[in-house]
């Protein structure tokens, strides 16, 4: 009868493979990613706290695991996640000055695959400032593909016209909109360094709900209306620990 063998902890012959098929299994190990970014709401001495800005952006996603696993790693996932994200520096309390950009705490994205869902606080005028920032940290000058955003921002009676028209004319690169299905404009609070994920909840009672009310705006007939470059997506938005 065979005796089994203990799986092996580790590959330790990695660092002896040729540098070429070292960079191809790195490259292999970048999946789409769906992080999340969310601010507090604007306040009235913000312009004096801030300089004129808008509060920074926070987030609670982790960076991908092959920045921090040695230089041949990080130099390849730096080439792909070719964009940084600068984030703000929360305290526990809500006041004016309370995020300010911190130079050491950034977010790793890379805009051709990864999926950006955006709490907080949203208006037009932000989310357009933030996409032309993006857009103009690519250094292939794309931009954004795919966006997701809270139900909550699409319920107004304006809403959908507003929406394609401005990523029919200002952001066409889009190829993915998404609205996702979750009440709460922050993360949860013992959410840190996590991973986040868009699941289909098609069928279910939230999504019927929200066919039957808010949702009535961003639909034609019976389809959901094309925004960008595609049919947009009713999904939820779940969060966990870990990798």
């Amino acid at each position: 009868m065979a005796t089994l063998r203990p799986l092996p902890e580790g590959f330790r012959r990695f660092g002896h493979l040729p540098l070429e098929l070292r960079l191809k299994i790195w490259h292999y190990s970048f999946q789409p990613r769906v992080v999340e970014l969310h601010g507090r709401r604007a306040h009235y001495a913000d312009a004096f706290r801030h300089g004129g800005s808008t509060p920074g952006w926070q987030s609670a996603s982790n960076n991908p695991a092959a920045l921090a696993v040695n230089t041949e790693a990080r130099a390849a996932a730096l080439r792909y996640y070719r964009i940084q994200i600068p984030l703000a520096l929360a305290v526990s309390c809500q006041r004016p000055g309370d995020t300010v950009t911190h130079r050491g705490r950034v977010l790793y994205l890379n805009p051709a695959v990864d999926t950006v869902a955006m709490l907080g606080d949203l208006d037009f005028y932000r989310l357009s400032s933030f996409l032309s920032d993006i857009r103009h940290r690519d250094p292939a000058g794309i931009g954004l593909k795919r966006l997701a955003v809270s139900a909550r921002w699409t319920s107004h009676g304006g809403a959908g016209s507003s929406i394609r028209m401005i990523f029919k004319t200002i952001f066409p690169e889009l190829a993915e909109f998404i609205v996702y299905l979750f009440d709460s404009s922050l993360p949860p609070e013992d959410w840190v360094n996590g991973t986040c994920l868009l699941e289909d909840c098609a069928g279910t009672s939230v999504y019927k709900a929200f066919e039957a009310g808010g949702g009535k705006h961003l639909r034609e007939g019976d389809k959901w209306m094309v925004i960008g470059k595609s049919q947009l997506k009713i999904m939820r938005l779940a969060f966990f620990s870990g990798w």
